[in-house]
């Protein structure tokens, strides 16, 4: 990717917390109002979200519109979708679900220009300007312009997570607490005691690994928590969600009256 990264030029060049959404809607104009509030990033949801290749796209030239880091979590970690997903330009790919180093060493060969992958090369996309005679540019370029970021949240993934963060290629390493609250037996409890215990414990291997710590907030107590833990990557809320919950208050509020 030949753009300017700023989400990774703020979380590799500063100290400062970035904060973005979750996107289902695939709507540019949503995008770009979203863009409008100062959000580093959004994250296009193509896992639990129907976000398609083409609409991502287009959200992409949306986000980088306006300056802000478009971001797609990935249905899973197939060849083919991250290698389209890097084409596109996004500024990091996240990967859900990761178990284990074999993994994270796939995510490393498919997303890297060789000698580190062996992503294939087109110059012919968004990603290298639509034209070879940027080729050099995108070679030299690439490689560490585009963040990597997995999701650790399932009980093999937390097994062998020492293991996983030995992949130096890696750089945030997002705790799925939604997904952990569920296999410790507090499905959508992230405030819960043993949710919380297990959240620090994976962050502070996470951090002495060098690596940036990510994970999601549904409310500004959760927020504040992530902040004042050393979360500098931090989801907040789903788009979906905002704008239903804003309208239920408002409609509450009236017909309390």
């Amino acid at each position: 990717m030949l753009n300017r990264n700023h989400l990774l030029e703020k979380l590799k060049n500063t100290n400062e917390i970035c904060i973005g959404t979750w996107s289902i809607i695939a709507n540019t104009t949503l995008i770009d109002v979203l863009c409008s509030t100062e959000l580093d990033f959004i994250i296009m949801d193509s896992e639990h979200g129907p976000i398609g290749f083409e609409s991502a796209q287009e959200i992409t030239i949306t986000c980088e519109s306006q300056k802000v880091s478009p971001v797609i979590r990935l249905p899973d970690l197939r060849k083919e979708n991250v290698l389209k997903a890097l084409e596109i330009g996004v500024h990091a790919i996240q990967v859900p679900n990761i178990d284990n180093l074999e993994q994270v060493n796939q995510l490393q060969e498919y997303s890297k220009y060789p000698p580190i992958g062996k992503r294939g090369f087109s110059p012919f996309t968004r990603a290298c300007g639509y034209g070879a005679n940027n080729s050099i540019e995108m070679i030299s370029k690439a490689n560490s312009n585009t963040l990597l970021n997995i999701h650790i949240e399932g009980k093999e993934g937390i097994d062998n997570v020492d293991k996983i963060l030995e992949n130096k290629y890696i750089d945030v390493c997002f705790i799925g607490l939604f997904d952990i609250s569920n296999f410790l037996g507090h499905p959508g409890e992230v405030d819960h005691p043993e949710v919380l215990k297990l959240f620090k414990l994976l962050s502070s291997k996470i951090l002495s690994a060098g690596k940036i710590v990510g994970s999601i907030s549904n409310n500004i107590d959760q927020l504040n928590y992530l902040a004042e833990n050393k979360v500098r990557y931090i989801t907040h809320s789903v788009d979906c969600q905002m704008i239903q919950q804003t309208y239920q208050k408002a409609l509450s509020s009236l017909k309390r009256r």
